[in-house]
């Protein structure tokens, strides 16, 4: 019987939220993906088709800033929404489980079923390994070193006659493997709604259960 439960909590509370969720994102972040996309394959090229240094150092820079200020955005917006985001979240997903729970196809609102519900929860979770945590580096590695180096590449890009071709060659290959860890880390929400997406509804629905049953039993 548990897996109605949730497929219908998934559908009429998770998947409505999340097509609210994509209306409301801001074009700054649609900005911010579309510079990182364009920048991403002119570092490609360049490196394919052996661009001037200068010209490599240049798409790196706006490559770092465009994903440091796409952080500093989602930060600063936490820290100055969190009040509009809790009580939107509450509308939009609290309100709607105890409206299912207390339905009189489930009679789950009270301790014991809200609990079942949460074993559950982590049967299910127990089915579906999870990936994603391998993904989450990326944001303290980007943030912190990544502008690091590359302004120390910009330094020795422009003194390429003075420095060992080796040296040229490690940095490049730096270059490539930011582009691939960066992008990993914008795309990380879009990769978890697509290969992830049953652990991760799964856990939120867990999460959501616990704080009903610790706030409203």
């Amino acid at each position: 019987m548990f897996i109605y439960l949730i497929k219908e909590c998934k559908v009429k509370v998770y998947d409505v939220r999340t097509k609210n969720s994509i209306r409301r994102v801001e074009k700054k972040y649609i900005l911010s993906i579309i510079i990182w996309i364009v920048f991403g394959m002119l570092f490609t090229l360049a490196l394919g088709l052996q661009w001037d240094n200068i010209i490599k150092a240049v798409i790196g820079v706006v490559l770092t800033v465009d994903i440091c200020v796409a952080m500093w955005w989602n930060d600063n917006d936490w820290k100055t929404r969190s009040s509009e985001m809790q009580d939107r979240y509450k509308n939009e997903v609290i309100n709607k489980i105890i409206e299912i729970l207390k339905s009189t196809n489930w009679h789950l609102y009270d301790r014991k079923g809200i609990e079942w519900c949460i074993e559950m929860c982590d049967i299910e979770l127990k089915k579906a390994p999870c990936l994603s945590t391998y993904l989450k580096p990326i944001k303290n590695f980007v943030m912190v070193i990544l502008p690091t180096f590359t302004a120390l590449g910009v330094i020795i890009l422009q003194k390429v006659d003075e420095i060992n071709i080796m040296l040229v060659i490690t940095f490049t290959l730096f270059f490539m493997l930011v582009f691939l860890l960066g992008l990993g880390y914008i795309v990380y929400p879009v990769w978890e709604m697509i290969f992830n997406r049953k652990r991760r509804f799964i856990a939120a629905f867990k999460e959501d259960l616990q704080y009903i049953l610790a706030k409203y039993q």
